[in-house]
């Protein structure tokens, strides 16, 4: 009897000791009104790459639920807290599909009432990093019926290290095949949202919806934008798209996603303004191909490409080959496709992988940045002799002039390219919502239209000698001269570097009106009828350094918008940040600079140019705009 008992006994210590804590399989909690499981993907992980997805579910008893992340009229949303070293993140990936509550026919929740799946990933912050042995993980719900309960449960997920490879779960692929069923599909085009008499209008371009067949109901992520029982009514708009118009006395609305019930399918949109629509994104490919296009044109008038003008400039003054012209523009043209359709490349497998970056991602790279300022160095100590080549050598460079025009155009991208012109901002925007297909065209339609006004001068450089003098004296004097912006460059890419490796952000003292970058204190200001300016920029942009140097840094400026009551922000996007590039995002841009305008008078948006002038800015500021 003894030993009976005593086994008894063991069984019960090891199973209350397990609840809450990982086997190598899974870790369970469960009371009389739900259970909760947590399966992690890997049973042992590979410290070189540091990933490890965890899947978390939730199996409610006897009609009680719990709140979504938005949880309706009334609610405490469910909450979960990794405690993880500094180096590892962890990135909710998806969630299951909530459904509707009323209670007393009056309050309105988002939340689930039998099952529900959390996915989750958690990855290092760089390579070769430290893996912990475990990860903890501390859950915070509300369960309701009658009444609600706030309740909490503790995990401890075990983090073996394996030798070469992850060692899979072997139950996880039934469990996340079956989780994975109640996900909403996620939408690759965002939808738009705009605020037009007492109502919220929200525009969905695909897919294409049967308005008589199905239901339709819009839950945002974010909570308190309209109540969770406002009437929602449907119609198409004159080229056919869904549109939702949804009952709400708060005009001024920051709607960033959510999801589209449509019968038994659900639909995740990034929600973007109604402006961003109208500025491109409700255009079909050729038009944002042709805008791309425009805007490589354009972008070699802006502050950015002067360093390239240069170069360019020079390598056109000394080139005495006579032949080869055509060739020579031929090549340029493709080292400016290349390194666009490289750049572009990364940009496009990193998003895929989740990473969070943007345009001009490579100058937020203290390496890119110091490798590039060895390089202009190097050239400049060339174009001054300090640093000089055999006869040998420059022979040899002489036979290969096609090299440097591929080269010339390769790193006329590398450098110019980060800086978003007139028109790029929209297309590049537009692009990074698109698969593959869609993606790259618009991007060699950009760097298309970058390469031909330099293409078609190697072409035709008898119109240029036209109006150039005799060779002579003034040669090595425009040389000097030229020698300029290549000096400047080298002092500029010093001082980003110096502020990248210092992490310094936008200096902003007491007696100055600019405000880092804030998005809640943003949006706070804006629900309370305030005058908001931000300029989002970075210390690698040059046409953002311009514009702050001849307008927005000026005491002129300055003393303007302290009198009109305008809350200026600076969002400094020198190095990464998850913050400013999600903001960028949410106005369809993906890179600097970018002006964004919030009325006080009726909280519209307004984005304004990418030159910015006083006339300008005091013209725009002054008075609410229809966009």
């Amino acid at each position: 009897m003894r030993k009976i008992i005593l086994i008894v006994t063991t069984v019960f210590v090891l199973l209350t000791t397990f609840v809450g804590n990982a086997s190598a399989m899974y870790a369970r909690w469960q009371n009389d009104k739900l259970a909760i499981e947590v399966y992690p993907q890997y049973l042992e992980v590979n410290p070189q790459t540091a990933r490890q997805q965890i899947l978390v579910k939730f199996k409610l008893n006897d009609g009680w639920h719990i709140s979504w992340e938005n949880p309706g009229d009334a609610g405490i949303p469910t909450q979960f807290n990794w405690t993880l070293p500094d180096n590892l993140t962890v990135k909710q990936l998806n969630s299951s599909v909530p459904q509707k509550f009323v209670f007393a026919g009056i309050v309105t929740q988002y939340g689930y009432g039998d099952e529900a799946y959390y996915l989750f990933e958690v990855f290092a912050n760089k390579t070769n990093s430290y893996l912990p042995s475990e990860l903890k993980l501390k859950i915070n719900w509300a369960v309701c019926k009658d009444i609600c309960e706030p309740q909490e449960a503790e995990f401890t997920i075990l983090m073996p290290k394996s030798g070469k490879h992850n060692i899979t779960n072997p139950n996880w692929n039934n469990f996340y095949n079956t989780a994975y069923k109640t996900f909403p599909q996620r939408m690759s085009r965002p939808a738009f949202a705009e605020y037009q008499n007492n109502r919220l209008r929200i525009l969905f371009l695909e897919p294409e919806f049967n308005l008589e067949t199905q239901p339709f109901y819009f839950m945002p992520r974010q909570r308190s934008l309209f109540a969770a029982d406002a009437p929602q009514h449907k119609s198409l708009s004159p080229d056919n798209k869904l549109e939702l118009f949804i009952e709400s006395e708060d005009e001024h609305f920051v709607l960033q996603n959510g999801l589209l019930i449509y019968g038994s399918k659900a639909y995740e949109y990034d929600i973007r303004p109604m402006i961003v629509y109208e500025n491109g994104l409700g255009h079909g490919l050729w038009y944002v191909m042709l805008l791309a296009f425009a805007g490589g044109l354009l972008l070699n008038l802006m502050p950015c490409v002067f360093p390239v003008l240069s170069l360019k400039a020079l390598s056109l003054i000394h080139n005495q080959n006579k032949q080869h012209h055509a060739k020579n523009a031929v090549l340029y043209t493709l080292g400016v496709l290349s390194c666009f359709t490289i750049v572009a490349g990364i940009l496009y497998v990193l998003r895929t992988e989740g990473e969070n970056i943007g345009w001009g991602f490579q100058l937020q790279s203290p390496w890119f940045v110091g490798s590039m300022l060895i390089l202009f160095i190097i050239i400049c100590l060339m174009m001054c002799n300090v640093i000089g080549l055999s006869s040998k050598i420059l022979n040899r460079l002489n036979r290969l002039s096609e090299l440097n025009s591929f080269l010339t155009g390769f790193f006329a991208v590398l450098i110019a390219s980060p800086c978003t012109g007139p028109f790029m901002g929209a297309a590049v925007g537009y692009a990074l919502f698109q698969p593959a297909v869609t993606y790259f065209p618009i991007f060699l339609s950009l760097g298309l239209g970058y390469a031909l006004p330099f293409a078609l001068i190697e072409m035709y450089p008898q119109a240029i000698k036209k109006i150039m003098p005799r060779p002579g004296k003034w040669m090595d004097i425009l040389h000097k001269i030229l020698l300029v912006p290549i000096v400047l460059t080298c002092l500029w890419l010093a001082w980003v570097l110096f502020n990248q490796l210092h992490n310094t952000a936008t200096d902003v003292t007491d007696s100055d009106i600019w405000q880092p970058y804030n998005q809640q204190q943003v949006q706070n200001l804006i629900n309370d009828g305030q005058s908001v300016f931000v300029d989002f920029t970075a210390k690698w942009c040059l046409t953002c350094l311009l514009n702050e140097k001849t307008t927005l840094d000026t005491q002129q400026f300055k003393n303007w918008a302290k009198q009109n009551k305008i809350h200026l922000f600076k969002a400094d996007w020198t190095s990464k940040d998850k913050d400013i590039t999600e903001a960028l995002k949410r106005y369809g841009r993906n890179g600097v600079p970018l002006y964004i305008f919030y009325s006080a008078q009726d909280g519209d948006l307004t984005i304004l140019p990418q030159i910015l002038t006083f006339k300008l800015l005091t013209e725009t500021l002054s008075e609410p705009k229809d966009n």
